[in-house]
């Protein structure tokens, strides 16, 4: 069962799942983000009072529809839309320093992701302040609510699907899950689709109930669940990072969707312990069942592989999603199919300079088999000429390119299932540059994450040798 890789259609809001060039520091929340209702100042004991209300009467019926107990009762927290924007900004600092950040910025940038000059740290810190309109937080395992309280059943949604998160909590400990896969953006994408589809389906079948039982109609509910890029849950975020804000709610739903019809509610409970692992196991849920897991890209230290000015930022991975998204961008959505089906790992660096907008990026990547990785390095080509199309053409053969603009260096190679692209790299460090990223060690995710499944053989590469895992 497979699905298109970059599609828009309805889904419940959420918090963004930012790209493999800025770390998940706020993906610690799992939040319903919507246009938040103002109905003037209420006393925040009043409001607490109010929702602990519709939290115990919702609290049977949630139990009953999921299948499972709450352990502990889930405090509720009421704070200001002030109190919201300086927790969400306190969030993305205890996450990275100015200076990381400001790396992630200026790759984003360079990629021409966002536009040159943007504050992403405030336009995130607005989006979120302006639109959240309630959070669980896993690791103090309260919900907060942000603003009044009307007790509509847009209202009630938002508790049920708080709720939700809540006992997925109690019962499979999400907060061990975003720390298992904290270095593994990709792989903290896939389990956060997995925990907000819960939490949708929750809301849609509540809903369900509600409309049977003559409360409400399709207006409360679409009010929530209703995302149509763009959107006013993101206006004045670049569409690259708002699709994938929408990623856990959009694909997560139909993930949700298809566990049932395989197994019913016991597959969704199992999916908590053996969770997908990639934005590719969301997108493809075959890829999902036979456990079609990707492998870590473990670079040989890169930190001195550039000369100073240049500064190194942190590699991640882009993901199957992250993938497409890229290549939408600069190649159109109808060449991005073919080109990211078959993606079996990745790893994406950077590196900038502060006495200059000029980056310089690394993108190693790995495939099911040496046709798709063609298919991928026809598309990097394509991507790079489009990128630098005044760049000379130094060596050409049918699985390596490299050109050369003044005194930098773009280099792209295939080698069987991998592939290698280089991007802008000065002249006099591109050869050590390529040459550490060659020697990368290639894992198998289960060697490296507890979560996964490990009862399978497992090929992998080894700087200088190969290892297996049983």
């Amino acid at each position: 069962m497979t699905s298109p890789i970059i599609k828009n259609e309805a889904a419940p809001r959420g918090l963004p799942y930012l790209p493999g060039f800025v770390v998940a520091t706020l993906l610690a929340l799992l939040a319903a983000i919507a246009p938040a209702p103002c109905y003037g100042d209420q006393d925040d004991l009043a409001v607490r009072l109010q929702v602990e209300k519709v939290r115990d009467a919702l609290t049977g019926r949630l139990e009953r529809l999921r299948g499972l107990d709450f352990s502990d009762e889930v405090p509720v927290r009421v704070v200001s839309r002030k109190e919201a924007a300086e927790y969400f900004e306190e969030t993305l600092s205890e996450g990275m320093t100015e200076e990381e950040f400001a790396g992630y910025q200026r790759i984003l940038a360079y990629l021409g992701l966002i536009p040159q000059g943007s504050d992403l740290r405030r336009m995130l810190v607005d989006a979120y302040a302006e639109n959240v309109a309630a959070w669980y937080d896993d690791e103090e395992r309260i919900f907060a609510i942000v603003g009044s309280w009307d007790a509509t059943v847009f209202d009630e949604l938002t508790v049920v699907h708080e709720l939700t998160h809540a006992l997925q909590d109690q019962h499979f400990d999400l907060g061990l899950l975003r720390f298992l896969t904290r270095d593994y953006d990709d792989a903290w994408l896939g389990v956060l689709a997995l925990a907000e589809g819960d939490a949708s389906d929750m809301m849609l079948r509540y809903h369900g109930n509600l409309c049977r039982a003559k409360r409400g109609g399709d207006d409360d509910y679409w009010r929530f669940i209703a995302i149509n890029m763009p959107d006013e849950s993101t206006t004045g975020l670049p569409p690259f990072i708002a699709r994938l804000m929408t990623f856990p709610y959009t694909y997560g739903t139909r993930f949700l969707q298809a566990l049932l019809v395989e197994g019913g509610p016991a597959a969704v409970d199992l999916a908590f312990r053996a969770p997908p692992v990639s934005s590719r196991q969301i997108i493809s849920f075959d890829s999902y069942l036979y456990r079609h897991e990707p492998k870590i890209i473990i670079p040989v230290d890169l930190a001195g592989a550039m000369p100073q000015p240049w500064q190194l930022v942190e590699g991640a991975q882009l993901g199957q999603y992250g993938l497409a998204l890229l290549l939408a961008v600069h190649l159109g959505e109808g060449s991005v199919e073919p080109a990211v089906s078959d993606w079996g790992g990745d790893l994406l660096v950077g590196w900038w300079r502060e006495d200059s907008p000029e980056c310089s990026l690394a993108y190693y990547s790995i495939w099911d088999t040496p046709t798709a990785a063609r298919a991928f390095f026809n598309a990097a080509r394509d991507f790079s000429e489009m990128r630098h199309p005044s760049a000379q053409i130094v060596v050409e053969s049918d699985t390596f390119v490299s050109w050369q603009q003044k005194d930098r260096i773009t280099y792209l190679r295939q080698k069987g299932r991998e592939v290698l692209y280089v991007e802008n790299a000065p002249i006099e460090a591109a050869g050590e540059v390529i040459m550490r990223l060659w020697d990368s060690a290639v894992v198998p995710f289960g060697a490296l994450v507890p979560i996964a499944d490990r009862d399978r053989h497992q090929g992998g590469k080894q700087a200088g040798g190969t290892i297996s895992i049983e």
